[in-house]
C-alpha cells in the first residue's frame, strides 16, 4: 500500500578544469658586476582538471648571459633556446600539482652600478595564448653598500569573504655597510579592511596610516640585521568568489617612490553548501480523526551557507492543518491559506541545520488508506533542489493497528565503527494482530555482526542469503516487540556519507504497510596541518653546511593521508648525499634539486623531516640565500615561511693566499702552464731567489689588510700545498690547470683590449679587511710580455 520513498544528497561541486598561477623570483634581490642569478619559475594547478601543453618562455634578461647547463625542470622539459636567447618550456600539469624551471644567468663585468636587471616569463597554453606573465627584478649593487632584500606571505593560500589573511614582510640587510633611513610601504589591497591594531614590527617603528591607508615601517638596518613586519586584514563579506587579492610591499626612495618590492596574491574561495533533506510523521499509523505530526530536517554539512532556500510542504490530501501548530528553529515559517502549505524560507549556515514541524488532522469518516506527503527544498529561484516524503496508515476502529519505529546509536561513527539498530513495532489498534512480519535489510557497506539480533517475542532471524534481518508473530492489542541488532561499519565507507537503515512491516501481499528509517552520518574527522620550517644557523661561510628541519603538525582530528611536502633546494647551495631524513615514511631525495616527503600525518601527531646542503663556494658574501617547503594535499596547498640565511666570510682574516697572481708557479723549479702553449716561467721567484735579487710576488697575505676580489681563498699558499678551494690556486696538483683563483679574482674587465700607444682602463676591485689599520694601500701591477 505504501510506494518506495526515496532521499538524495545533493553535492554542490565546481567544474573539472585546471586553474594555473604563476610564480617567478631570482634567488637574489642585489647582485655584484660578475655574479651569478638563479631564476625560478613556479607554476601551480589548484584546479581540478590537468593542464596539457602548457608552455613557459623566459627570454634571458639584457646585461646577461645564460649559463649553460643550468636549465632544470620538475617536470616537462625544459632547454636553451639559443636562436632567441631564452628558455623554453613545455608539459603537462595535473590536478594540485605544480612545476618549477630554475635557469642561472652570470651578469656581465660591464654592467652599470645601480642598474636593474628585469626578467619576465610567459605562461601561454597550448595554443600559443598568453594565460600570465611574471617578473623578478634584480638591482646591480655597487661595493661596500648595504644590500636590502625584501620578502612577502600570506599566512593562508586563499580565504573567504569575510576571514582574516595575515601578511609577514621580512627585510634584510645583506650588504657590507649599513642601511639609516629604510622605509618600507604596504598599501591595504582592495577588496580588504585594515584590522586595527594588528601592525607589529620586530624593530621601530611600524605604523598604520588611515589616510594613505596603508602599513609603514621606516627604521635602520645594520650589516646583517633584519626586520619581520606583521598585519592583519579583513576581507570584505561582498567580495567576488574566484578573485584574486594582490598585495605589494615595496622598498621606496625619499618620494615614497618604489624602488624594490615583493608581492603576494591570495584566492577568494567561496565554499560551497551540501544539504540533505528528511522527512518523518509520528505517528506512522493514526485512527480516524487523528494527528499527525510531520517533522522536516535540512542539514547543511557543506562549507558554505546556503541563503534564500525554502522549503515547501502541502497538505496532503484527506487531512486539514492544525492552526497555530507550524515551529522551525531557524526563521521563518508560516502556513499560507491560500496554497494550503507550510512553507519555510531562510539561511542554513554552513554545518548548519533546520528543523520545521507541523500538524494535520485526519478526516474523521474515512480508514484503511495511506496518506502521502511530500516537501520539497528549492532554492532562491524556486528551483527544485531535494525532495523528502513520509507515509502515516489510517487504520480502523476494532482493528489492528500497527507503528512502527526505528533509532540508531550512535548516530555518527567512524569508518569500522559498530552500531545498534533497535526496531520497535507497536499494535496501537484495539485487536490483536497476527503473523506480523517486520524486515529490516542490512544497509550497505555494512556488515552483520553474528549472534547480535534479540527480540522480546519469538522469532527473531539473521536470513544470510537475503542479507536482513526478520522478525515474525503476534503484538497483541497495545502491546510491543523490540528488535535489536548491530553492523559494522566498513574500513571505506566515504567520510561524512550516511548509512540509510529502513525497516519496514510486510502485509500479506508482500507490501510495506508501515516503514521507519534511521541514519548514521560517517564521521571520519578532519586533519589541520601546519608546515614550519627551522634552519640551524643564521649565518654561514661558503663551503658551509645549513640543516634545514621541517614540521608537518597536525591538530585535527582525523589523520592526513597522502600529503606530499616538496622543498627546492635554495639557489647557491647543493644537496648533502645521504642526509635527508623523516620521523615517517617516506622521503625521497632521488631528484637533487628538491627533497620530496609524501605519507600520512596522524591525529594530533606530526612528521619532522631534515636535510643539509652545502653552500658553493662561489657563493658572493654577505649574500642571502632563502629557503621555504611547500605542502601538498586534497584541497590543500600550504607554504612555510621563507627562511633566510646569510653567507658571510667571517673566517676570511684566517686565510693567507693573496689571491690574484701571474698563472705562473711560485717555486724555482717548479714549472705550470701559464696558459696554452706559455710555460708559467717568471725570470725571478719568491721562492730560491739568490739573495740581493729581486724578488717576484709571494702568494702569501701576510698583514690581512685587504685583498682581491669579493673574498679571499681558503688556500694558505697557492702551489704545493694541499687543496683548500678545492683546487690549488696556481698548480691544481698535478692537473697543471691555472687561474683558480675565482671568487678572489679582482679584475673585472679582463676582455679589455690594449692598443699599441693608447691608454687603456682596468677595473680592479679590492676589498678591505674589517680589521685592515693602514691607510694607504698600494695596488702592485705587473705584465706578462709573453701575452
Amino acid at each position: 500500500r505504501f510506494g518506495e520513498t526515496e532521499d538524495y544528497q545533493v553535492r554542490f561541486e565546481a567544474p573539472v578544469e585546471p586553474k594555473l598561477e604563476m610564480v617567478k623570483q631570482a634567488d637574489v634581490s642585489v647582485v655584484n658586476p660578475g655574479g651569478v642569478i638563479e631564476y625560478s619559475i613556479t607554476v601551480i594547478n589548484s584546479g581540478s582538471g590537468p593542464a596539457t601543453g602548457v608552455i613557459v618562455n623566459d627570454p634571458i634578461p639584457g646585461g646577461t648571459s645564460y649559463v649553460a647547463g643550468s636549465a632544470t625542470a620538475t617536470a616537462g622539459t625544459v632547454t636553451y633556446n639559443g636562436g632567441l636567447t631564452r628558455i623554453d618550456w613545455t608539459g603537462n600539469i595535473p590536478a594540485g600539482g605544480s612545476v618549477t624551471i630554475k635557469f642561472k644567468v652570470t651578469v656581465s663585468r660591464e654592467i652599470a652600478c645601480d642598474a636593474v636587471i628585469r626578467n619576465r616569463a610567459e605562461l601561454l597554453d597550448a595554443a600559443g595564448t598568453l594565460l600570465q606573465d611574471a617578473t623578478a627584478f634584480v638591482k646591480i649593487n655597487c661595493p661596500g653598500k648595504p644590500i636590502l632584500d625584501i620578502k612577502k606571505e600570506a599566512n593562508v593560500p586563499f580565504v573567504t569573504p569575510g576571514g582574516e589573511i595575515e601578511y609577514t614582510i621580512t627585510i634584510v640587510n645583506g650588504g657590507t655597510g649599513a642601511a639609516s633611513g629604510v622605509t618600507m610601504i604596504d598599501p591595504i589591497p582592495g577588496g580588504t579592511t585594515y584590522v586595527s591594531g594588528s601592525a607589529t614590527s620586530t624593530a621601530p617603528t611600524v605604523t598604520y596610516d588611515n589616510t594613505n591607508n596603508w602599513v609603514k615601517w621606516t627604521g635602520n638596518l645594520a650589516v646583517g640585521d633584519s626586520v619581520t613586519i606583521t598585519f592583519k586584514v579583513r576581507v570584505n563579506e561582498q567580495i567576488d568568489c574566484g578573485s584574486a587579492i594582490y598585495n605589494k610591499a615595496s622598498l621606496v626612495n625619499a618620494n615614497n617612490e618604489p624602488v624594490q618590492f615583493a608581492e603576494v596574491r591570495t584566492s577568494v574561495e567561496c565554499p560551497q553548501p551540501e544539504l540533505t533533506m528528511r522527512k518523518s510523521a509520528n505517528p506512522t499509523a493514526v485512527l480516524p480523526g487523528g494527528e499527525i505530526e510531520y517533522t522536516i530536517a535540512v542539514v547543511n554539512s557543506g562549507a558554505g551557507p546556503a541563503n534564500g532556500v525554502s522549503v515547501i510542504d502541502p497538505i496532503p490530501g484527506g487531512t486539514t492543518y492544525v492552526a497555530g501548530s507550524a515551529t522551525s528553529t531557524l526563521p521563518t515559517v508560516s502556513y499560507d491559506n491560500t496554497n494550503n502549505w507550510v512553507k519555510w524560507t531562510g539561511n542554513i549556515p554552513a554545518g548548519g541545520a533546520v528543523i520545521i514541524k507541523f500538524k494535520v488532522k485526519a478526516g474523521p469518516d474515512q480508514c484503511d488508506y495511506p496518506i502521502h506527503n511530500r516537501a520539497r527544498l528549492v532554492d532562491a529561484q524556486g528551483v527544485s533542489l531535494l525532495a523528502a516524503e513520509a507515509q502515516t496508515w489510517v487504520g480502523c476502529p476494532e482493528q489492528p493497528l500497527l507503528k512502527l519505529e526505528k533509532r540508531a546509536n550512535p548516530t555518527s561513527v567512524a569508518p569500522g565503527g559498530t552500531v545498534e539498530y533497535t526496531v520497535v513495532i507497536a499494535n496501537v489498534g484495539s485487536a490483536p494482530a497476527t503473523g506480523v512480519t517486520m524486515i529490516d535489510p542490512i544497509p550497505a557497506g555494512t556488515t552483520y555482526v553474528a549472534g547480535s539480533a534479540t527480540s522480546t517475542s519469538p522469532t527473531v532471524t539473521y536470513d544470510n542469503t537475503n542479507n536482513w534481518i526478520k522478525w515474525n508473530g503476534p503484538i497483541p492489542a497495545g502491546g510491543t516487540v523490540t528488535v535489536t541488532f548491530k553492523v559494522t561499519v566498513g574500513d571505506n565507507v566515504p567520510c561524512d556519507g550516511i548509512i540509510h537503515n529502513r525497516a519496514a512491516i510486510i502485509g500479506a501481499d508482500g507490501t510495506a504497510v508501515a516503514v521507519a528509517e534511521a541514519d548514521v552520518k560517517i564521521d571520519c574527522g578532519r586533519p589541520e596541518l601546519a608546515i614550519k620550517k627551522r634552519a640551524n644557523v643564521t649565518q654561514v661561510g661558503p663551503g658551509g653546511q645549513i640543516e634545514y628541519s621541517i614540521e608537518i603538525a597536525n591538530s585535527g582530528s582525523a589523520p592526513a593521508v597522502g600529503v606530499t611536502m616538496i622543498d627546492a633546494i635554495p639557489a647557491g647551495t647543493s644537496y648533502v648525499a645521504g642526509t635527508a631524513t623523516a620521523t615517517a615514511p617516506t622521503v625521497d631525495d632521488s631528484n637533487p634539486a628538491q627533497i620530496k616527503w609524501t605519507g600520512t600525518v596522524p591525529a594530533g601527531g606530526n612528521v619532522i623531516v631534515t636535510f643539509k646542503v652545502e653552500v658553493s663556494l662561489d657563493m658572493p658574501c654577505q649574500e642571502t640565500i632563502w629557503n621555504r617547503a611547500v605542502l601538498f594535499g586534497e584541497g590543500l596547498q600550504l607554504a612555510s615561511e621563507s627562511i633566510p640565511v646569510s653567507a658571510r666570510c667571517a673566517n676570511a682574516p684566517i686565510y693567507l693566499d693573496f689571491g690574484d697572481a701571474p698563472d705562473s708557479s711560485n717555486h724555482h723549479g717548479v714549472v705550470n702552464s701559464a696558459y696554452a702553449g706559455v710555460p708559467g716561467r717568471f725570470p725571478s721567484v719568491w721562492e730560491g731567489t739568490a739573495a740581493g735579487q729581486p724578488a717576484g710576488p709571494r702568494h702569501a697575505n701576510q698583514s690581512m689588510e685587504g685583498w682581491l676580489g669579493d673574498r679571499i681563498s681558503r688556500e694558505q699558499e697557492a702551489d704545493m700545498g694541499p687543496d683548500q678551494d678545492p683546487a690549488n690556486n696556481i698548480l691544481d696538483g698535478a692537473a697543471d690547470n691555472a687561474n683558480n683563483d675565482r671568487g678572489d679574482d679582482g679584475w673585472l674587465n679582463p676582455g679589455v683590449a690594449f692598443v699599441d700607444c693608447q691608454p687603456t682602463t682596468m677595473r680592479v676591485r679590492i676589498s678591505k679587511s674589517a680589521t685592515a689599520a693602514l691607510q694607504t694601500m698600494y695596488l702592485n701591477v705587473w705584465f706578462d710580455g709573453n701575452r
